[in-house]
């Protein structure tokens, strides 16, 4: 009977403290709404081409036309967007 009434008590006890806990950790949706949370606005970071060589990758800003079986990855728009 004992075992009960503790466990009762400690439920009681976790039930009263969501409002507490709400206040204490709102979310991501009520910690974005706050007026002081404004939004980190940045410039993207202009495009890059990378090709692999005999001792590292050769990154370009713009897509290398004869280099294309080289190419290891690329930030920006696909080289077919740009007509290479």
């Amino acid at each position: 009977m004992r075992t009960i009434l503790i466990f009762a008590a400690l439920l009681g006890v976790a039930a009263g403290c969501t409002p507490l806990q709400d206040k204490l950790h709102p979310g991501e949706a009520a910690t974005l709404s706050n007026p002081w949370m404004a939004a980190d606005v940045r410039e993207a970071p202009p495009p890059l081409y990378c090709y692999k060589t005999l001792g590292r990758e050769d990154c370009y800003r713009t897509p290398q036309r004869d280099e294309r079986g080289r190419m290891t990855g690329h930030y920006g728009p696909p080289p077919e967007a740009l007509g290479y």
